[in-house]
């Protein structure tokens, strides 16, 4: 497949109907729940980023949409499939938007011009966003991959993701996200009022794809504890302890109140799967070509032939 060369037969690009054999570029994403098929038309940008339509994503069922999901690009509707890591809308969409993106990346290892909007199926798309101004966000997500990122969904509901593959993800967890708990805490602040802080350490072999901190005062009120996740610091202000490439990454959440909060924790994820360096080596070697050795019959045969022959003198 060459992206971003296009197999047209003709240079005029026409609308209606087209194979999506002549744009390699272009592709598709359904979503089947055992029953209905939802589809929506994607464009590759990068070889592990495609977009969509985030409208389109946003109404397809959520129920194990990572698991479910999969992309034909290049094919027209009928190739090999590609499964996906993860999905993140552009910072602009709401519900309520009408042209923005999402950013699907792919399981797997060319700048596009413009993207399709609500092309049915393999059919060409009816109208046409800019990829331009969406550029740089792709850039900067893949750029992003493995640091922390953090959504602030009120005073006093944080929430936190890392994860060394994927692209970055912000908003509330799904439920995909919450599957696998990893840790849970819940503690009681007895005072009147003041401001308490809580360590958080995120680590390297560990995936997460949902950390939630929230905290709630112990009376029902409509007022909510205020609640800030900050990174840990030695005295001076301008020196943190590591930088988001190392193996921890130390984190504390600084709490605020006026009387009895319930603070919680939750934290979701898997362990990553990391490559043990010996055992690939020694994979490696085992598979490795090498180069032929010959029989010491034939080395010895060989040898002689050539004494003989004036051609070699210096065996002489």
């Amino acid at each position: 497949m060459s992206c971003g060369i296009d197999n047209f037969p003709s240079t005029h690009v026409y609308e209606g109907t087209s194979r999506i054999e002549y744009y390699p570029w272009l592709g598709i994403l359904y979503y089947h729940d055992g029953v209905t098929k939802f589809t929506t038309a994607v464009v590759l940008v990068t070889r592990q980023i495609v977009l969509g339509a985030a409208s389109e994503i946003d109404k397809m069922p959520q129920d194990d949409f990572r698991a479910r999901v999969r992309v034909v690009v290049g094919y027209n509707c009928s190739g090999p499939s590609i499964g996906i890591r993860d999905y993140s809308y552009h910072p602009d969409y709401s519900r309520e938007s009408f042209s923005t993106l999402a950013m699907i990346q792919l399981e797997t290892d060319a700048v596009d011009i413009g993207f399709g909007m609500y092309g049915p199926g393999c059919q060409s798309p009816a109208r046409f966003l800019d990829y331009g101004m969406y550029h740089d966000w792709v850039q900067r997500s893949v750029q992003r991959i493995g640091k922390p990122a953090i959504t602030t969904l009120g005073d006093n509901h944080v929430v936190l993701r890392r994860s060394l593959s994927n692209v970055q993800r912000y908003g509330p967890c799904d439920r995909e996200e919450t599957k696998r708990e990893l840790y849970t805490d819940f503690t009681e602040v007895p005072r009147v009022a003041g401001v308490v802080r809580y360590n958080v350490t995120i680590i390297t072999d560990v995936e997460y794809s949902c950390v939630v901190f929230k905290a709630t005062y112990a009376k029902v009120t409509n007022r909510v504890p205020k609640i800030r996740l900050r990174r840990w610091c030695v005295e001076d202000p301008g020196v943190c302890c590591g930088g988001f490439q190392f193996a921890e990454i130390l984190f504390f959440v600084e709490i605020t109140f006026t009387e009895q909060i319930w603070f919680k924790v939750m934290a979701y994820g898997r362990e990553a799967i990391i490559i043990d360096a010996k055992k690939a080596i020694e994979y490696l070697n085992d598979h490795a070509a090498r180069p032929e050795i010959f029989k010491y019959e034939h080395v010895k045969n060989m040898t002689k032939a050539m004494r003989r022959s004036s051609k070699w003198p210096w065996f002489g």
